[in-house]
């Protein structure tokens, strides 16, 4: 039998480099969840912040609770620096030794926040709501005889109110003084880990008129992949202090943030406040913000739970939270929606569907007057996945291999 040229040897070869080169691995399985625990502080929107705090914080550090199975934890709107705080120290307790509570600097701008126009929506206010102290019991006014006077703030005004804790007549004087800036939490985004955290920032995606700067975190966790954890703008149709168009907001940060993930083993997880319709569900499921989430999937991103047969909401119309907050906003009810996702592409991760669902929906506290409700506006999302076979290449196995090319290329020559 004749020996093989050059030129076929080279090839030979080459095949045989690429069968060392590759071992192929698949990675381990890693639990993510995701939940936007609704901690806005006595200012917020979200009701009930003083009675849920601590039983949302004594759900970390739970034995029984999904935190005791995850591996990695995105949470957003920890907005207050002591729950941070406070959240860094149970996750801590509960065997996530990796964590990460990203914030962006106040942006100061020349001047105070709030010029005279302050002054004649705080004459509404109080003679229109006079026992209000806070935003949220002031939401009538503000949304129904001073809505006009609310409207004529700037929002470097609103992003100062925004922040008081101390009474509205105190925020008319603090804001009246301070300079204008933006929240500084970026709505609180937390990420939680028990890989280790190789590199891990903080991304703006951009300024906009959000009192609430938004952005996301990306993380390289070990044994995992690149995790982002966000929470995109939501839709404030009712509230004359935003003046976005919240649709084209929330579908550029969603393209902002497919696109940084696009091309790595990515995991993007948050409240993301779009989602997918879903008439089988109970309640229904009603679409939200549609082109935002049909981005991530033209990218070739899935939200598992989303996108599985038994979906339900997330953001729900029976979630007796939702339903104080409508009466606050002269709602006549929510719509239940699907807003909280865990996005990957599954040609990089397998899932576990037993293990992608819906979680804290059982999670309860009793308030005063004996009313029940959940401990947060939203429930949680759990996903498990694994990375599929991966590449792995040995140096040793490459630079004998790269010898041997170069030997055999000299003699096809």
């Amino acid at each position: 039998m004749p020996l093989p040229t050059a030129s076929a040897a080279l090839r030979i070869t080459l095949q045989l480099c690429l069968l060392l080169l590759v071992r192929c691995q698949e990675g381990p399985w890693n639990t993510v969840l995701t939940y936007n625990v609704g901690l806005p502080g006595k200012t917020g929107l979200t009701p009930f912040y003083e009675e849920r705090r601590a039983p949302l914080l004594n759900l970390i550090n739970a034995g029984d609770s999904p935190f005791a199975d995850a591996d990695v934890v995105c949470l957003q709107e920890v907005i207050k620096q002591e729950d941070r705080v406070d959240v860094l120290a149970r996750a801590k307790e509960a065997g996530f030794a990796y964590g990460f509570a990203g914030t962006l600097e106040d942006g100061e701008q020349g001047g105070p926040a709030c010029n005279d126009s302050l002054l004649q929506a705080a004459v509404c206010l109080n003679t229109s709501c006079p026992s209000a102290t806070s935003v949220l019991e002031a939401l009538p006014c503000i949304l129904g005889e001073c809505k006009l006077a609310v409207s004529r703030l700037s929002q470097p005004c609103h992003n100062c109110l925004a922040q008081q804790e101390d009474g509205l007549e105190a925020a008319v004087i603090a804001c009246r003084v301070a300079p204008a800036k933006n929240y500084s939490s970026s709505l609180g985004l937390m990420l939680l880990s028990r890989r280790e955290i190789l590199h891990e920032q903080l991304v703006p995606f951009g300024a906009d008129a959000d009192p609430f700067r938004r952005g996301y975190i990306r993380a390289d966790v070990q044994q995992v992949g690149t995790v982002f954890c966000t929470h995109a703008y939501p839709n404030f149709e009712e509230l004359p202090m935003f003046k976005n168009d919240y649709e084209m907001m929330n579908r550029k940060q969603m393209m902002a943030l497919v696109d940084a993930a696009s091309g790595h083993n990515s995991i993007i997880a948050g409240d993301m406040n779009c989602g997918p319709a879903n008439s089988l569900a109970k309640p229904p499921v009603m679409p939200l913000f549609p082109a935002s989430y049909e981005y991530a999937g033209s990218q070739g991103f899935t939200s598992p739970y989303a996108d599985g047969d038994n979906s339900q909401c997330t953001f729900c119309a029976d979630n007796s939270i939702n339903l104080a907050a409508a009466t606050v906003l002269n709602r006549t009810g929510m719509d239940s929606t699907i807003l909280d996702h865990i996005f990957i592409n599954p040609q990089v991760f397998k899932v576990d569907a037993t293990q992608t669902k819906r979680v804290f929906a059982d999670s309860t506290v009793r308030i005063n007057g004996g009313l029940t409700v959940p401990l947060s506006d939203h429930y949680g999302i759990q996903v498990r996945v694994a990375s599929s076979a991966s590449p792995l290449w040995s140096a040793s196995a490459l630079l004998w291999s790269l010898a041997a090319v170069a030997s055999l290329a000299q003699l096809a020559c």
